[in-house]
């Protein structure tokens, strides 16, 4: 993370630059518009974006330039070409690992990005470096990590029957990115009273 400073033609040249990284927009004389097409998209590439984009819409309104933008919606593109790739690296990691995973996929049609994966770890136990064969004094846990999602919430346009809009709510969900060993959690039993 780097810090942004104080410089309101920095915010507009930022958000402009994150504008064009990820979306393709057409812009009306009030606000920038643009159409949502994407399946997958990286929860921290939208939370930059959508920050830095607040960012420059808050320097613009204090400049006195965002007056009219009141009640105005914003349409984002998601650009899917300019994601990277996880490719085998992800699964190479996994199956090295002392406490093996695999991905399972959870796909939820009015979420953005759409199909996330999850890790699930393959062994309760960790596997020792001399054999393969699974050792007992440490578990095998998933490690989570919260990410920023899009919910589309349908709504009607009034008069209209044939054209859906969506309006987009930001939102979190942990997943669980991968898995590491670690030494059981013992809880000390409280001494017992002697019975005589």
């Amino acid at each position: 993370m780097y810090l942004l400073p104080p410089n309101p033609q920095f915010y507009r040249r930022e958000a402009n630059r994150w504008e064009t990284y990820l979306c393709r927009c057409f812009r009306t004389s009030y606000v920038s518009l643009c159409v949502l097409d994407v399946d997958v998209v990286s929860g921290l590439q939208v939370m930059r974006a959508l920050l830095v984009l607040v960012l420059g819409l808050t320097v613009s309104m204090k400049s006195g330039q965002g007056a009219r933008l009141r009640g105005a919606s914003v349409r984002l593109d998601l650009d899917p070409s300019v994601m990277p790739q996880i490719g085998r690296a992800a699964s190479t990691i996994a199956n090295m690992s002392l406490s093996p995973w695999t991905y399972r996929e959870s796909r939820v049609e009015s979420r953005l990005p759409r199909q996330i994966f999850h890790a699930v770890c393959l062994t309760s136990g960790c596997l020792s470096l001399q054999g393969g064969a699974e050792n007992a004094g440490l578990e095998a846990k998933p490690i989570y990590h919260q990410v920023l999602v899009l919910h589309k919430i349908s709504k009607q346009r009034p008069g209209t029957r044939r054209r859906k809009w969506y309006s987009l709510r930001l939102g979190t969900e942990v997943i669980s990115v991968g898995c590491t060993c670690v030494r059981p959690s013992v809880v000390p039993q409280p001494p017992r009273a002697a019975l005589f």
